[in-house]
């Protein structure tokens, strides 16, 4: 996809909702979200529900971190629409009505959704939530598959797909967050490897260990699954509906990640999760643990070529000037 000039102000999506919360979504005036942004951000997470005594509107803001994150989840939406007119399924993502950027920040807002996170409904006391804990699990793996199957753009590489050009959020990396934007594949797999290296490099030949990323589909990898993502209600039948958010950690890697993602999660949803996608592959698995251990401590430069390393400081450079 083409890359943007992030100090432009500019419309980047707006949608067509047919709710009166995503008609007032559009209505609302850039100085209006900007002002009240700026009245928060001293208390308050870069998120806020809107207007705050009734909201209709739930907004996110920041860089162009954002304008990614919303193209991701506007992804998601539209790929569990088709699926849910296919099979039915009882899985929702909150609508993307408008992303914008103005004053150097970009919003991102989407539908309001007034639902529950998981572990709050099964640390209550209400008999239906109790009564039905396995579908509520079968609904969030079922989730995490469906997401996965979505058909990868043509023209996708590894990382979000946006013309926000940003590092790429998964757990494996230190804080989260991939200190590359990988061209390719090869070049992520070769940066892995030289990390493996580093961990795995007292063991003679052949057991150095590497991964092998090249020979996985890229397929849309939703890693954050922390509790408060997976949020649940009950529809018009009575039945558990589960609303899946926060789209920061969402982009297309190689399978092995969402494997890496399920496999170290450590919140309500691990086991649950764990047990319902047992064909995800392991192979890579204890290597990128691994390599996880090695990004935990070190230098966000570790494994760089002299290339990235130039790359890296260039960009750096970059950023100092814009702010």
């Amino acid at each position: 996809m083409m890359r943007e000039d992030a100090s432009v102000d500019r419309l980047m999506f707006e949608g067509t909702p047919t709710s009166s919360a995503g008609q007032y979504a559009l209505s609302l005036s850039q100085d209006e979200l900007n002002e009240y942004s700026h009245n928060r951000e001293k208390w308050y997470r870069q998120r806020f529900a809107y207007p705050p005594d009734n909201p209709l509107i739930f907004v996110k803001w920041g860089g162009p971190d954002i304008h990614a994150e919303g193209d991701m989840q506007k992804l998601a939406w539209d790929w569990l629409e088709q699926e849910r007119a296919r099979t039915k399924c009882n899985i929702y993502i909150p609508e993307v009505y408008k992303i914008f950027r103005y004053k150097r920040r970009t919003f991102l807002l989407m539908q309001f959704v007034k639902a529950t996170p998981i572990r709050w409904l099964f640390d209550g006391e209400d008999p239906f939530w109790l009564d039905h804990e396995d579908e509520c699990d079968d609904i969030m793996a079922e989730a995490i598959e469906l997401l996965s199957r979505m058909p990868v753009p043509g023209d996708a590489t590894v990382g979000r797909y946006s013309s926000a050009r940003t590092y790429f959020k998964h757990p494996i990396f230190k804080h989260h967050e991939a200190c590359l934007i990988y061209k390719d594949v090869q070049e992520m797999e070769d940066h892995f490897n030289r990390v493996a290296i580093i961990r795995f490099g007292m063991r003679p030949p052949p057991e150095i260990m590497t991964v092998n990323f090249r020979d996985e589909p890229l397929v849309y990898c939703y890693s954050d699954l922390q509790d408060e993502n997976f949020l649940f209600e009950k529809d018009d039948n009575g039945r558990p509906r589960l609303w899946l958010v926060d789209f920061e950690h969402a982009a297309f890697l190689p399978i092995s990640f969402l494997s890496h993602a399920v496999v170290r999660n450590r919140w309500y949803t691990t086991q649950p999760i764990q047990d319902r996608l047992t064909t995800l592959p392991q192979h890579n698995l204890p290597v990128m643990f691994g390599i996880q251990d090695i990004f935990g401590i070190a230098a966000s430069n570790i494994g760089f070529t002299q290339e990235q390393r130039d790359e890296l400081r260039r960009a750096n450079v970059r950023h100092d000037i814009r702010t």
